[in-house]
């Protein structure tokens, strides 16, 4: 049974809301700075959270100022995926100074392609 089929035969009416999506897939190794760029739409993140060390980085706004965002220690714990939602963001660069060992599948931001 087709989507289109199901729609019609569902005793609860679904409505198709959204069907524009942008898919990244986002690896960093320290060292690594990612250029100057901005996210126009909103997201989703989905990184799997293991636990353990967090990324520490440099957030560099356009206007020359940076926030360092320090790595912290997370109780280790089973696997999960963690979901994040990120709202549109203006130009801004990104270097890693440290990231977690990882063997887990890269982050992966969801950008939803909707008007502002």
């Amino acid at each position: 049974m087709t989507f289109q089929e199901s729609r019609r035969s569902a005793r609860v009416p679904l409505k198709v809301v959204l069907t524009v999506v942008r898919v990244l897939e986002v690896t960093v190794s320290p060292g690594t700075t990612v250029p100057m760029h901005h996210h126009r739409w909103p997201s989703l993140l989905l990184s799997w959270d293991t636990g353990g060390k967090t990324l520490h980085s440099h957030y560099r706004r356009q206007d020359g100022s940076v926030r360092d965002i320090p790595s912290t220690n997370e109780a280790i714990h089973p696997s999960t995926w963690s979901v994040e939602w990120m709202k549109p963001e203006p130009m801004h660069a990104v270097e890693i100074l440290e990231a977690p060992d990882s063997n887990g599948p890269p982050d992966l931001p969801i950008e939803i392609k909707c008007r502002p």
